[in-house]
């Protein structure tokens, strides 16, 4: 760990989390995304998809929520609250969704916009996140 080639993703506020190594000179992971979207938005179905998860023996669960109160489906800890493994997410795509929803465009998304929704899934229990660090300006505008 200290040398940064193998992480423990268990955030103290995520109780119950059955706390897995992932990294170097470890086992391979299996990783199950799961989420909603603007199209089709039913936390319910996630549970279950959850659950058939864990039985099956993934490792840690993706969810990339974008549609929907995404706040209600962390923030409630629905998803973290069900689960015994730990929860990931990608915050750029809540900021994305925020941004078009208060700004009119992705392209006005601000630099705290992102962080603002990283701290608010720590927050709530999230045990590890991607971070898209390669998206910038023009890749958003389409340059």
């Amino acid at each position: 760990m200290a040398s940064g080639r193998l992480i423990i993703p268990a955030n103290r506020k995520h109780k119950g989390v059955k706390p897995i190594g992932i990294g170097e000179g470890l086992r391979i992971k299996v990783n199950t995304n799961l989420g909603t979207s603007s199209d089709h938005i039913d936390l319910e179905e996630e549970l279950k998809k959850l659950k058939v998860s864990i039985q099956t023996g993934t490792d840690t669960v993706m969810d990339l929520s974008s549609g929907g109160d995404i706040g209600a489906i962390r923030k409630d800890k629905e998803i973290i609250r069900h689960s015994s493994i730990p929860v990931g997410t990608v915050p750029i795509y809540e900021a994305a969704v925020e941004a078009v929803r208060k700004r009119k465009a992705l392209a006005k998304m601000k630099v705290n916009d992102l962080f603002e929704v990283i701290e608010r899934r720590a927050e709530e229990g999230v045990d590890f996140m991607t971070v898209h660090c390669g998206v910038t300006r023009n890749s958003v505008q389409g340059r």
